[in-house]
């Protein structure tokens, strides 16, 4: 893809987001920026072996300026690469990253209203084209649904709501797990996610969807 290119990175930082998800912070070393569009990812090379694994760019592309990039991995069992990250990588090593690539990513030349979907390590594309749309002061109306299986798959379920907050009419926030917790509304200003018992509704697209009865 043009514009593709290698470059040497350096962990620095390795949080633990959920029990199986973690977000990876990584500095490049080589010099030079990654110029990508938010959405977009970038291939990750297991050392000692000639194995990439995607993974789609977590931050906005104002940190890739700065040198700076994020992911979100999520452990899959006898998975190469997250086996890797989650057991073995540590801040300080050196790896080789590739990118960026993809044609996901938010096209700026429309001021149409996004509605974003994502689930699991899938929220990072999702969270680097919010934050990079909250660093213009959020120009576009921007629903998110976060799916998850239960509450505790959930993360950066607050941040989102401070941005929901900040932008009032611009962004709406949803969490969405299959159980445990289900809602359909805006979440109210400053709320956790709680617990609560479903019912079923129609949506705006005419389709099915829960909705929430907070107990």
């Amino acid at each position: 893809m043009l514009g593709a290119r290698e470059f040497d990175a350096r962990v620095t930082a390795v949080e633990s987001l959920t029990y199986d998800t973690k977000l990876v912070r990584f500095g490049l070393t080589n010099g030079s920026a990654l110029s990508f569009k938010p959405g977009q990812y970038v291939q990750l090379l297991v050392p000692g072996t000639d194995q990439f694994r995607a993974y789609s760019i977590a931050s906005p592309p104002s940190r890739a300026q700065a040198r700076e990039l994020e992911l979100i991995v999520r452990y899959v069992p006898g998975g190469l690469c997250t086996g890797w990250i989650h057991k073995a990588l540590a801040v300080g090593d050196d790896v080789k990253l590739t990118g960026p690539f993809g044609d996901f990513y938010l096209r700026e030349d429309s001021n149409r209203e996004i509605i974003a979907i994502g689930g699991g390590s899938g929220m990072a594309p999702m969270r680097s084209i919010i934050t990079h749309l909250a660093e213009q002061g959020m120009p576009r109306k921007v629903t998110l649904f976060f799916g998850a299986r239960t509450l505790r798959d959930l993360f950066y379920v607050e941040d989102f709501r401070a941005l929901e907050r900040k932008f009032r009419g611009s962004g709406t926030s949803r969490p969405c797990p299959s159980r445990g917790l289900r809602t359909t509304g805006p979440a109210r200003p400053g709320s956790s996610p709680r617990r609560s018992r479903s019912t079923s509704s129609q949506t705006g697209t005419g389709r099915r969807c829960s909705a929430a009865r907070p107990q």
